[in-house]
């Protein structure tokens, strides 16, 4: 049974931080506060309460114990791969007349994802052959804690920071200061500022600001209305075109006005309504090449079901206006408007009851509205429709991994490939999952094969459900450089 003065701390301490703490997590709360009242020489609970009305450095001492601390560098990597791939180069070459970009990691810890994407630039720049040099970039972090604040502006870690960091990295971007301690280089410090901040209080950055916003497993610990306040300073603090990314599942099932979700391979996204998903084209085929338009380009011997990235595989000559439709909505879905997605599908459902696209459209549009059980639901229809196609399980796989079920995702992933093994996406997005220290090989294996079958493509060809080509994907998912259709490097 709590206390009335433990009760009164839960409250104060949502009101102030919008942090929702669960009884269970009390007691180490109650012994800070049972410490500080004996150094303060105060033996009623509601002086101590009284007393945090008023003194900012109390707050700050309670904040290190109310937080978080625990993180480490290049953390999910089904998250790092879209920032690396899609996310961040998107963004560069959108600000690359400008020539600035702003990105803010909200609730930053003790920094490493911070310099963590200072390393991502690092390397797009260094694949792409980009001159930073003139750029104004921030990459901001800010955190509730000013003691984490302060560990991040020094920069250095243990070795449980990196944890999956390869040893090329760690060397390239850490200088070793002890047996177990790794500084940040001064390359990866230029861009990087710290501050302590409040979401549930402070100014923001200002409205408009900001290219990319990353609040990940931050915003499970709030409490629902103070998620819709701090959402809602989010999607006003975006430029437009901009992205917020969060934890998986963080805002799963709650709308928020002023952002539209996408649901990308990785994670979900949230954008500014009305925006693109990327700034280049992709190269898409024209609605008449129908065999062109496969998410991979192979054939192979078992039949198929049409791909929903790619509604052009439609081939019914009865219906020109269904393939128009089937287009439509998928444009809608990749601009976010996931209603206008819905009404189109479900017309054309309305006239093919077994349109397996349709089904697919519907259940992504629902999944980017955060109604998993719904866009499973479709999921379900469409697989027994055609139990053959592939694309109802991939779609699964990503809600599962959304989910957290990392082995749901698996065997979802592993279907797909049953029934597509020249499946690209599935292939990377199975060796991202299961790439562990215990099925390092198998990942390996996957990620072979998806090179093998990219080698076989034009580079132009456009690998759906990405926005990237072939070739992209040769080199920012596989390690190889882009290639032309007769082998030669571009």
């Amino acid at each position: 049974m709590k206390t009335p003065i433990e009760s009164s701390l839960q409250q104060i301490i949502t009101e102030r931080t919008g942090l929702l703490l669960r009884d269970s997590e009390l007691g180490e709360l109650s012994r800070h506060v049972a410490a500080r009242m004996a150094a303060l020489k105060i033996s009623d609970g509601s002086l101590f309460l009284a007393r945090l009305a008023t003194d900012n450095e109390e707050w700050s001492a309670l904040y290190k114990v109310i937080t978080t601390g625990e993180s480490y560098f290049l953390r999910d990597q089904g998250q790092i791969a879209l920032l690396r791939s899609h996310i961040l180069p998107e963004l560069l070459e959108r600000r690359s007349q400008e020539r600035t970009l702003s990105v803010w990691s909200a609730g930053c810890s003790t920094g490493e994802e911070v310099y963590s994407l200072a390393i991502l630039l690092d390397q797009i720049a260094t694949e792409r052959s980009l001159d930073l040099t003139g750029w104004r970039i921030n990459l901001l972090g800010t955190d509730l804690n000013p003691q984490a604040c302060r560990h991040a502006e020094a920069g250095i870690y243990g070795k449980w920071s990196f944890r999956g960091v390869a040893a090329e990295v760690q060397s390239r971007y850490f200088i070793q200061q002890k047996h177990d301690e790794w500084r940040v280089n001064n390359n990866l410090r230029r861009f990087v500022h710290f501050r302590p901040l409040n979401l549930s209080q402070d100014f923001y950055p200002p409205a408009g600001s900001v290219d990319l916003i990353l609040c990940r497993n931050v915003l499970i610990y709030f409490a629902d209305s103070a998620i819709a306040q701090v959402v809602d300073k989010f999607s006003k603090t975006l430029r437009p075109g901009g992205y917020l990314l969060t934890g998986h599942g963080e805002l799963q099932g709650q709308l928020h006005t002023g952002l539209t979700a996408q649901f990308l391979p990785g994670s979900t996204v949230y954008r500014p309504q009305g925006q693109p998903p990327v700034a280049r084209q992709p190269i898409r085929p024209k609605i008449r090449q129908v065999a062109s338009a496969r998410p991979v380009g192979l054939p192979h011997d078992r039949p198929r079901a049409a791909s929903v990235p790619a509604p052009a595989l439609v081939t019914d000559a009865r219906s020109s206006q269904i393939r128009e439709w089937l287009a439509t909505a998928q444009t809608a879905l990749d601009r976010g408007d996931a209603n206008q997605a819905t009404q189109l599908a479900e017309r054309i459902l309305a006239q093919t009851p077994s349109s397996v696209p349709a089904y697919l459209i519907l259940a992504r549009a629902q999944a980017n509205l955060g109604q998993l059980s719904q866009a499973k639901e479709l999921c379900h229809k469409a697989i027994k429709i055609d139990p053959l196609s592939p694309q109802p399980h991939y779609l699964l796989a990503h809600i599962a991994q959304e989910s957290m079920d990392s082995e749901t995702a698996r065997q979802h992933y592993q279907k797909t490939l049953y029934l597509d093994p020249s499946f690209v996406p599935a292939l990377l997005e199975l060796s991202m999952l299961l790439d562990q220290p215990n099925e390092q090989a198998r990942s390996r294996q996957l990620r072979r094969s998806a090179r093998e079958q990219l080698l076989t493509l034009s580079p132009d060809q456009r690998i759906a459900p990405y926005a990237e080509s072939a070739g992209q994907l040769l080199a920012h998912w596989t390690g190889e450089p882009e290639t032309t259709h007769d082998g030669q490097t571009s």
